[in-house]
């Protein structure tokens, strides 16, 4: 979404993605929490779905217990910070978290949620409303110089 350069809005933007980028860097994983599937599913086999969000941004108690990224939530912040957002999908994409549709709904790095030998967990589905939100930043991002700084 368009912004005015000092505006509160715009203050507002970039305050938030840097504390996302900040705590993605302090929990040592990719940056780019929101709601999003998780590594849990049904007994249909269908991937649960809730909000997620950073400590300290979001309102709602307990959100250090769950640690899931949403690949989308980065690709909206090409908008604000377009070369961390790039540099984040670009290491996303290398390990493994792009498939044949675009990126995974999301990785999941929820101790609980794991097996003993695993790390995180893809969460192998494709939502297409995060999907659309991905796409919509790259014509403003590519009008106003794709990934190649940002202030």
């Amino acid at each position: 979404m368009p912004t005015y350069e000092n505006s509160l809005l715009n203050q507002t933007y970039r305050s938030t993605v840097v504390r996302q980028i900040e705590y993605g860097k302090r929990q040592g994983v990719p940056w780019g929490i929101s709601e999003s599937g998780y590594n849990i599913m049904d007994i249909n086999q269908i991937y649960q779905y809730k909000a997620f969000g950073v400590p300290g941004l979001g309102l709602k108690r307990g959100l250090a217990k769950d640690l899931v990224i949403a690949p989308y939530a980065s690709a909206l912040a090409l908008m604000v910070t377009p070369a961390r957002a790039c540099l984040n999908l670009q290491q996303m994409a290398n390990d493994g978290y792009l498939g044949e549709y675009g990126f995974y709904e999301a990785i999941d790095y929820t101790p609980t949620r794991l097996s003993r030998d695993e790390t995180h967990a893809i969460v192998q589905s494709f939502m297409a409303h995060h999907q659309g939100m991905s796409f919509s930043p790259w014509p403003m991002s590519y009008w106003t110089g794709p990934c190649k700084g940002d202030s």
